[in-house]
């Protein structure tokens, strides 16, 4: 039975077979409740929607049940919430029991008011202690050890039957599957049946649990999980231990399904590339396929963005107080929605140095220490939903820009023996700068020049020249005047 209603009281046997041996104790453990990775995973049995309740065994059984379950290492809070009444969970320990077969009985009610399609899990193991413990099924963690740092015995692996309230399409002939994705960037889990949204380079993560319903006991079973278009970059993953990953395809031995088992984990990667792809999870025992189940990911378009470095150049050998303001496109460069939290990578000469993440006006600020001269800093904004933008800047002594950045004039006799020109100065330094020298060209005599600061109504020949500053990130513009002199003028 797969499917139950609401606000009714099940009894669920169960047969614990003892192998030949002499065990100073053996027991099982139920659990109710609802799949962990659908991301609202319960501790109390008040939010339960299925639980325990009445628990009987034969002989000298004793039944230990709680209100609450906190895995992996927290057993002296949850024996703190023992009960009589509606549980979690549910220990029938049976001690110096030998050869045998015990059954067990458990009332497995459901909650009034339970909504329809909510998906449900009756968990259980069996053990037998002697020197040491055996599990059925075996947690590769503990292995025969009572509890290890990681996990304590209470939480070990189990077994597990995929329920739902009412009709539910989470379950095949052979398969119960509860699937989930969770968006790394936003924190939104969301469970899925076989569809999921997205936008380009977000970072989800997978989780699945797979109940195996089948009869016959299938060995050397292989988990395998793929994207044939190349829509995807995996990162890393948890099935039976923890591993990194790259491509788009994994394999993964399991081991032995049979009835009950349950092959569960989580597959973190990222969204790469535009429009609709599938996720293929896979199991397969030897040449026999058992499951092969689709997600169909649809990945929407990109969008721009912009990023303005402040100041504009970047100066060697000393501190720099980098600030990049990450935008999204506008007809006027000064208006454009900020972007929070995007993340922006600092890369020295292919090397990451920082990564920053942007405030609520769009702001990541870097302090960028005594970078060589003629190093190459790459500037890389990333937040998913926007296409990546980069900006590579070659950090050298130039910090003084000018436009134009040269000038040649011609000065005739009797047509045009004086001109001037405006010449534009930027100090593209985080710094104040300090003019020590002009120089112009020596032509003999022929030509004067003379250097005025522009200022608002006129000229100001006082504040031009030599000593005059340059505020950092600044502009500045001269009036450079060119006149022939009277020895110019006599030039046959």
């Amino acid at each position: 039975m797969d499917s139950l209603d609401a606000g009714q009281k099940y009894s669920a046997r169960f047969l614990l077979k003892v192998p030949e041996g002499s065990y100073t104790e053996v027991g099982v453990h139920l659990r109710t409740g609802v799949p962990e990775i659908s991301g609202n995973a319960t501790i109390q049995v008040e939010a339960d929607p299925l639980f325990l309740g009445n628990v009987k065994a034969g002989g000298k059984a004793t039944v230990l049940k709680g209100k609450t379950y906190n895995p992996p290492n927290n057993y002296a809070l949850d024996v703190q919430n023992l009960t009589q009444s509606e549980a979690k969970w549910a220990n029938i320990a049976i001690p110096k029991a030998s050869e045998g077969v015990f059954e067990i009985e458990a009332e497995v009610i459901t909650r009034d008011g339970a909504a329809i399609g909510t998906a449900l899990e009756l968990r259980y193991r069996a053990w037998a202690k002697s020197t040491g413990y055996l599990r059925n099924p075996r947690d590769e963690d503990l292995g025969t050890a009572e509890s290890s740092s990681g996990k304590q015995g209470l939480y070990a692996d189990t077994d597990n039957i995929s329920l739902s309230i009412g009709p539910s399409s989470l379950c095949s002939e052979s398969f119960c599957n509860i699937l989930s994705i969770k968006n790394l960037g936003t924190g939104e889990a969301t469970a899925i049946v076989d569809e999921y949204s997205t936008q380009m380079l977000s970072t989800l993560e997978l989780s699945f649990s797979a109940t195996f319903k089948g009869g016959t006991v299938k060995p050397g079973t292989v988990l395998k999980f793929y994207n044939e278009d190349a829509a995807i970059e995996l990162k890393n993953y948890t099935i039976k231990g923890f591993a990194e990953a790259s491509g788009s395809s994994l394999e993964v031995p399991v081991g032995e399904l049979s009835q009950g088992s349950v092959v569960s984990g989580r597959i973190e990667f990222q969204a790469v590339k535009e429009g609709a792809s599938n996720l293929v999870l896979e199991l397969a025992s030897g040449s026999e396929k058992l499951q092969t189940k689709e997600i169909l990911l649809d990945v929407k378009p990109a969008k721009s963005l912009n990023a303005e470095l402040i100041p504009k150049s970047i100066v060697p050998f000393i501190a720099n107080n980098l600030l990049i303001k990450v935008t999204e496109p506008s007809i006027d460069a000064n208006s454009g929605k900020p972007i929070a939290k995007a993340i922006v990578n600092f890369i020295l000469n292919a090397q990451l140095l920082a990564s920053v993440e942007t405030s609520g006006q769009g702001i990541a600020s870097y302090t960028l220490n005594s970078p060589p001269n003629n190093s190459k800093l790459l500037i890389e904004v990333k937040k998913p939903g926007y296409n990546t933008f980069k900006k590579e800047i070659t950090i050298n002594e130039n910090i003084i820009l000018f436009e134009p950045s040269e000038l040649s004039e011609q000065l005739i006799v009797n047509e045009s023996e004086e001109k001037q020109r405006t010449i534009g100065i930027r100090n593209a330094s985080p710094i104040a700068l300090t003019v020590k020298k002009i120089e112009f060209p020596k032509i003999e005599g022929l030509v004067t020049f003379a250097l005025d600061a522009i200022q608002e109504g006129g000229y100001e020949s006082t504040k031009a020249g030599e000593g005059s500053s340059l505020e950092r990130d600044s502009n500045a513009e001269f009036l450079i005047r060119m006149k022939l002199t009277e020895k110019g003028k006599n030039i046959s």
